[in-house]
């Protein structure tokens, strides 16, 4: 269960989504794999990212775009 990296998640992204950058309410919040899980089989913190449930349904098992990884790797720079 990758839930329980929520409180932790929220430190350095705050209560924003992720793909679309709009506020998540707590009852929409979703921990989702930026590398889907298939691809690398691993749930490290540092691609895990809080979405609202609907972006995380569109985005599905797909791999996102470059703008997305840099976005990513953004967090962990500053």
């Amino acid at each position: 269960n990758i839930t329980f990296n929520i409180p932790f998640l929220q430190g350095y992204q705050g209560n924003v989504c992720f793909y679309c950058g709009e506020p998540i309410t707590e009852n929409d919040i979703h921990v989702d794999h930026v590398l889907p899980r298939q691809l690398i089989q691993h749930d490290e913190i540092w691609n895990l990212v809080l979405s609202h449930s609907l972006c995380n349904l569109h985005k599905n098992d797909a791999l996102v775009g470059k703008h997305y990884m840099e976005k990513l790797l953004a967090f962990f720079i500053r």
